[in-house]
């Protein structure tokens, strides 16, 4: 399971952390904490510098924070057999962060197998805001898939908000731009299913390659994963108020 932060209240004790717990009692297996908990203030003179009180900030003084660091992981982890990079297989437990960052971890102890920083994370006073990681990472064919949004302010240049990573070790196999996107990814025949905050486009490509292979317009935003079932692709679509319902598309 993972935890999350909050804009309104310091990262302290358990947020942004991936735990394992135990299925029949509950007790914490092990959990790792994935960004340092956090202070209540900045320093006036350096908003870089976090503080408790006005001792850190020298000439300056402690003031209260406008936002908080909001890190933390929106959806829960995936459990996955995954490539070592020598041949064999490894299980991974693995999470995109909030804080810009792609995490595995060995599922037995928690240790770290790799991490993918894909933007630096924010120091204060900027935040996560919604995140680089928002919508659920998908696993398929030894890549792990997401679609990106963004953090406050964002960061520079910004990556494309589509990409897939390497399971041996996080880097690089392909990526495209969709726009900001709290998209959930859905993977189904060796395609990859998702939408974008900035259009209401519906985008399906070819999971192995990166290539766009159709492009759906929908009636408004889809930040829902799809559902495939039988041949069938079940889309989510709307945003806060706007038009919200489903939309049934067959595979060829």
């Amino acid at each position: 399971m993972n935890t999350v932060g909050c804009y309104t209240f310091p990262s302290v004790g358990d947020s942004d952390s991936m735990f394992r717990l135990d299925a029949a009692t509950g007790s914490t297996v092990w959990k790792r904490r994935v960004q340092p908990p956090e202070q209540f203030g900045i320093c006036s003179n350096d908003g870089s510098i976090e503080c408790g009180s006005d001792a850190p900030c020298g000439a300056g003084t402690c003031t209260t924070k406008a936002f908080y660091h909001d890190f933390g992981f929106l959806n829960g982890p995936l459990l996955v057999d995954a490539d070592d990079g020598l041949g064999g297989m490894r299980p991974l437990v693995a999470s995109g962060s909030k804080d810009g960052t792609l995490y595995a971890f060995d599922p037995t102890d928690g240790s770290t197998v790799w991490t993918r920083a894909v933007v630096p994370t924010p120091v204060s006073p900027a935040f996560a805001g919604f995140g680089l990681f928002n919508g659920a990472v998908g696993f398929a064919d030894q890549k792990f898939f997401a679609a990106l949004y963004e953090q406050i302010p964002a960061a520079m240049p910004e990556p494309d908000h589509l990409m897939a990573f390497s399971a041996v070790g996080g880097g690089t196999a392909w990526s495209d731009d969709i726009g900001d996107s709290w998209g959930s990814i859905a993977i189904a025949g060796g395609l990859l299913f998702t939408g974008t905050q900035d259009t209401t486009d519906f985008y399906v490509y070819d999971a192995a390659t990166g290539t766009r292979l159709k492009t759906f317009s929908m009636p408004s935003n889809v930040n829902s994963g799809a559902s495939i079932v039988g041949g069938t692709v079940y889309v989510g679509y709307g945003t806060y108020a706007g038009t919200g319902g489903v939309q049934a598309f067959a595979l060829p």
